[in-house]
């Protein structure tokens, strides 16, 4: 009986353990997601913060667009 009772309870350790494993690697997996996440908008804001000021001193949208990479389209919601 012995035997059996330390079989199980080694079992119910190595699927603790298998848990947090898969908890942890998920955990680090979303923050990765989440930091490319909030590059990609910083960056958006970025190009959009740099057109606004550009309209703002006159630039045609022309040369913005070119500057900035935004189409026209995404200018004119500006």
């Amino acid at each position: 009986l012995r035997s059996i009772y330390e079989g199980r309870l080694k079992w119910q350790m190595d699927q603790a353990t298998a848990l947090a494993v898969a908890k942890d690697e998920g955990l680090a997996e979303g923050e990765v997601k989440g930091k490319a996440e909030g590059k990609a908008e910083g960056k958006a804001e970025g190009k959009a913060e740099a057109a606004r000021n550009l309209r703002q001193l006159g630039v045609s949208l022309d040369i913005i667009a070119k500057a900035t990479g935004l189409s026209p389209e995404e200018l004119g919601k500006l």
